[in-house]
């Protein structure tokens, strides 16, 4: 005997049919895995991602996820004249520290690395340099860190530059001035200490100006500018492409669940899309994502049903997820199924 119900909602019967193929290769470390007109990947590897279409993705291979590419480099900087030098380490029986405030050009942005440029010592530095980031505070540095993360040490070289790379990286924000702050961590015999390359003929970096340490207090020299670097990473939004997939027959509708991790705040539809092909690429269809619960308490579910029937005939699948507005997000996996 058959029973035929119409007008039923089956969207959280595929949805649970998806949810339970991902677990099940989750939990197998299964790769991806065709169904019944359907298929589902959870990243245990890349052999169900196009690698060679899909752009600024990064695959994490310990937890089986992708995230945009970022790439670090020299973002804020100022290399001038070698006409002076501003010292750290002991001045004349007094703790001494420089410090160059600056702001990031590019925008917002995750720092990974910092350095000063180094001339020659006065006696031999005994100990680690710590350079850290620090707020502004009435054209000084403030003393306090701009991030737990923003600090750093590191045996100081002279005569070359001296960069530290931040074993956390943190974020900065646009239009606002910070301070990177040089300083030897021991306390040095009288005198002793290293010298940073300093400008003070010619000095041209207009997002900033030197600041000492001496004798318990912050100067601020407007005048003068002493060449350091700043290194961030920069994100690049991210298109993720499936392999194709070949359907049985052709479909007219497909219903897509993704598991989604959000780092930033996403705003899905907005910074997180997904289209389906059923023509090898030629034609997408966005579809609209709806948040349907947690997985694992760190991951959201999202879903849509995409209809597909205006576009070409064929029944060659390809998934396309896209981030945007430079939003830092985690995909987990994802699940398919057509009709």
């Amino acid at each position: 005997m058959s029973i035929l119900i119409d007008n039923i909602d089956l969207s959280q019967i595929k949805e649970n049919l998806l949810l339970n193929s991902f677990r099940i290769l989750a939990n197998g470390g299964l790769v991806a895995s065709n169904n019944v007109d359907g298929f589902t990947d959870e990243f245990e590897d890349e052999s169900g991602v196009d690698t060679v279409h899909s752009v600024n993705q990064s695959y994490d291979s310990s937890n089986d996820l992708y995230t945009s590419l970022s790439v670090s480099s020299k973002s804020e900087y100022y290399e001038g004249s070698d006409d002076g030098v501003m010292p750290i380490g002991n001045n004349n029986g007094n703790v001494r520290k420089a410090g160059q405030s600056f702001q990031m050009s590019v925008g917002a942005c995750t720092v990974t690395k910092v350095g000063f440029l180094a001339v020659a010592d006065v006696g031999s530095i005994s100990g680690n340099v710590k350079l850290s980031v620090q707020t502004n505070n009435g054209n000084v540095p403030s003393g306090t860190l701009v991030n737990v993360n923003a600090s750093i040490e590191g045996i100081w070289s002279e005569n070359s530059w001296n960069e530290f790379t931040f074993d956390t990286p943190f974020n900065l924000e646009a239009s606002t001035t910070y301070w990177l702050v040089a300083e030897t961590v021991s306390a040095q015999a009288e005198n002793v200490r290293g010298q940073i390359s300093n400008d003070n003929s010619s000095p041209s970096y207009a997002s900033g100006n030197l600041a000492y340490y001496n004798a318990g207090f912050w100067s601020a020299v407007g005048s003068n500018d002493v060449s350091f670097r700043i290194y961030a990473s920069t994100l690049n939004n991210m298109t993720l492409l499936s392999n194709t997939i070949e359907a049985e027959n052709q479909p007219s509708k497909a219903y897509f669940v993704g598991m989604i991790e959000g780092v930033d705040a996403i705003t899905y539809n907005t910074d997180f899309t997904i289209e389906i092909s059923r023509n090898e690429g030629t034609n997408y269809t966005l579809g609209n994502l709806s948040y349907k619960g947690t997985y694992d308490t760190s991951k959201d579910i999202v879903s849509c049903e995409i209809p597909l029937s205006s576009q070409n005939a064929d029944k060659t699948i390809i998934v396309r997820m896209k981030t945007l507005n430079d939003k830092v997000l985690k995909i987990h996996g994802y699940g398919i199924l057509w009709e």
